[in-house]
């Protein structure tokens, strides 16, 4: 029922991606859902959007990482979170913005073992983040910090989930494709390994055009930039 909520909402929202997150705790599969949705409201600023949904994890999430990449500006951060019920023992207490020179985003504003009772985001809650950004976005590498710390007797289990989202895209020349600063053969060689499925560099996709399919009209538009100064 939890799980159909957050479907109904990412078809309201008409959102632009829909991630399933997964892990394993204690030697059970956990699943959180993310969402965005970026919307051109002025020219030149943009609105992003994330929901996160805890639809069975016990050890709960702490925070969402955003890169952010060269040239960005964020503001206006938000965050909603859902009102608690009569004598709840978990703080309802929005998540604190951070930003720094490569990154941004929300984070729990206490730790597991500061306050286990802390605004963490429990199983079967949604929290929606919110932010402006000057540019339009492109895929990067996103990170869920999880709360609570591993299950007894399983060590080796992850402290953040790791995931592509939409991100407000640097201000790079658009055939820097690793995004070293320069244009040379280092980003055609990575680029037609991306495109032929043997890995992308981080934070980008063969998906040069952006209409959310890798086909040749990608590859031309990426050797037309390519042979383009900036």
């Amino acid at each position: 029922m939890k799980d159909l909520r957050f479907q109904q909402l990412y078809r309201r929202l008409n959102v632009e991606q829909k991630k399933a997150v997964d892990t394993i705790e204690g030697g059970y599969r956990t699943r959180y859902w993310i969402a965005c949705k970026a919307t051109e409201t002025t020219p030149g600023q943009w609105r992003y959007v994330y929901a996160v949904f805890n639809l069975n994890s016990n050890r709960a999430a702490a925070g969402l990482v955003l890169p952010k990449f060269a040239g960005v500006q964020v503001s206006g951060a938000t965050m909603h979170i859902p009102p608690a019920h009569p004598g709840e023992v978990y703080s309802t207490t929005p998540w604190a913005a951070t930003s720094d020179e490569s990154t941004f985003g929300w984070m729990c504003t206490e730790t597991y073992a500061q306050n286990p009772n802390a605004n963490a985001l429990r199983w079967g809650i949604m929290y929606t983040m919110i932010i402006n950004a000057t540019t339009p976005p492109t895929p990067g590498p996103a990170r869920l910090k999880l709360f609570a710390p591993p299950t007894f007797g399983n060590p080796d289990e992850p402290l953040e989930l790791s995931v592509s989202l939409p991100v407000p895209a640097g201000l790079f020349c658009p055939a820097d494709f690793d995004r070293d600063g320069s244009v040379d053969f280092f980003d055609y060689d990575g680029f037609v390994r991306c495109f032929t499925g043997e890995g992308c560099p981080p934070g980008v996709s063969a998906d040069f055009n952006h209409d959310s399919a890798v086909d040749f009209f990608d590859y031309d538009e990426f050797v037309m930039a390519f042979e383009t100064p900036c």
